[in-house]
């Protein structure tokens, strides 16, 4: 596969509505006007989002941990999915001795690396129910959301973000 040669920033993407389609590896930007409800020419099972826009135009989706509402952002540009430590605790979790541990390492938008640790959550991500997910918590500061909904999430769907009506839809292609 050839590298990139560019990327497309949300200077271009907020002019449109942009069909994300993990699985096929493409990426479709729809001109779309006077939409309303779930409109995504998709067959199958589907579920949507009436998201939050973040100053920076990035999607942040009402979801649950151990029953207590967080607040996710999408970002393709995580390889994995993290949580903020004081997020997490705040959903009730036990996170005693989870420092003690051995730290993985990813690296922030500014490049510097953060350690984070395996903790298990019970997660609910719209229908989908994911009991005792393995998910990464660090001690990070998260602007406007508590956690980052990264590829190792992303990846198996199909994913429309709606930047002219706020939605997002989700489509798992497994089990469409």
């Amino acid at each position: 596969m050839p590298a990139p040669i560019g990327f497309l920033g949300s200077n271009i993407l907020t002019r449109y509505d942009v069909e994300l389609d993990f699985p096929a590896r493409t990426i479709a930007l729809y001109s779309v006007s006077n939409c309303v409800g779930r409109f995504v020419p998709w067959s199958g099972q589907f579920t949507a989002f009436s998201a939050d826009l973040t100053r920076r135009n990035r999607f942040v989706l009402h979801i649950s941990a151990n029953g207590h509402p967080i607040r996710a952002v999408i970002d393709t540009g995580a390889e994995t999915s993290i949580a903020a430590k004081a997020s997490i605790a705040g959903t009730g979790a036990d996170l005693t001795g989870m420092d003690k541990t051995v730290p993985m390492y990813n690296f922030g938008w500014d490049g510097e690396p953060i350690a984070s640790y395996r903790h298990s959550v019970d997660l609910e991500v719209g229908a989908e129910r994911f009991p005792s997910a393995s998910i990464e918590v660090g001690d990070i500061v998260l602007p406007d959301f508590d956690m980052v909904l990264g590829m190792d999430y992303l990846r198996g769907r199909r994913v429309w973000l709606s930047y002219s009506t706020g939605w997002v839809f989700m489509q798992r292609m497994d089990a469409s």
